[in-house]
């Protein structure tokens, strides 16, 4: 009785000592593993950055560009309603 008493002493205890250390490989994998989720984060967050500058600087140079055709479509214009009056006094000369 004595030894089998024991031997389920000895059994139950080197169960105890093999899911103790599968426990803190687990825990040890586990953190690994948050500490590349975070590292994937932080590279993600980065990239959406740089594509949000990226992109803002874009539409700035749209919208300037915008400005500028604007203003020399404008310029032709008044130049264009000016041609008749110009003709006009070449003709008379």
């Amino acid at each position: 009785m004595e030894q089998r008493l024991e031997y389920l002493e000895r059994l139950v205890g080197d169960s105890a000592s093999k899911n103790s250390k599968t426990m803190e490989d687990a825990q040890t994998k586990l953190r690994d593993f948050q500490g590349q989720v975070a590292a994937e984060k932080a590279a993600r967050e980065q990239t959406h950055a740089n594509i949000q500058q990226r992109l803002e600087f874009m539409e700035k140079q749209i919208v300037d560009s915008a400005k500028n055709h604007s203003k020399a479509l404008e310029a032709l214009e008044a130049n264009n309603k000016k041609l008749p009056e110009v003709l006009m006094r070449s003709m008379e000369m």
